[in-house]
């Protein structure tokens, strides 16, 4: 019967103050044995000195891995786990997560630079970033585009291009 508090607890976590109300307090199902080895409450706030950098290049989000999502009670109208939407969920600038005031000392940077080739061969194999490029360079650009590579990957024409900056991100990031 441990709370979620006592978990991260036990896994050497601090809990935020504003969060122990809701995850449970230091006490509350954790073991005796667990008491003094666990890491003192603390105050939570994201990157106080403001030196969160959050890039997404505007290409990110023309990775299309499924048709425009629409909601008309159909069965088959549950889209794919991966989809443009979790961006829209992140990104959105009025309602997304990343937007709220908890991450408002982090900086934000729209443009960046696409990874070199010598970066991402590092990682993968020359053949099939050229199929993945090739793939993607021959569908047309229409949101219902999609051509799928195996079971559970789906690119549409930008998705390249938006692997390009994302991967650029990073190696920017770092």
């Amino acid at each position: 019967g441990f709370t979620p508090g006592a978990i991260a607890y036990k896994r050497g976590m601090s809990i935020p103050n504003d969060l122990i109300a809701s995850l449970g307090s230091l006490g509350s199902g954790v073991p005796p044995s667990l008491n003094g080895c666990l890491p003192p409450v603390r105050d939570f706030m994201i990157d106080p000195e403001g030196r969160t950098l959050l890039i997404c290049h505007e290409l990110c989000s023309q990775h299309m891995t499924c048709p425009p999502i629409t909601r008309d009670g159909l069965a088959d109208d549950e889209p794919p786990p991966e989809n443009v939407r979790r961006l829209s969920v992140l990104l959105n600038e009025e309602v997304g997560i990343l937007r709220s005031g908890e991450f408002d000392a982090c900086r934000w940077e729209g443009e960046c630079r696409r990874a070199s080739m010598a970066d991402i061969l590092k990682v993968h194999e020359y053949n099939y970033i050229e199929k993945i490029s090739q793939i993607c360079a021959q569908l047309p650009d229409h949101p219902k585009a999609i051509a799928n590579l195996d079971a559970d990957t789906a690119v549409s024409r930008w998705s390249f291009e938006a692997a390009m900056r994302a991967s650029g991100s990073v190696c920017e990031a770092v």
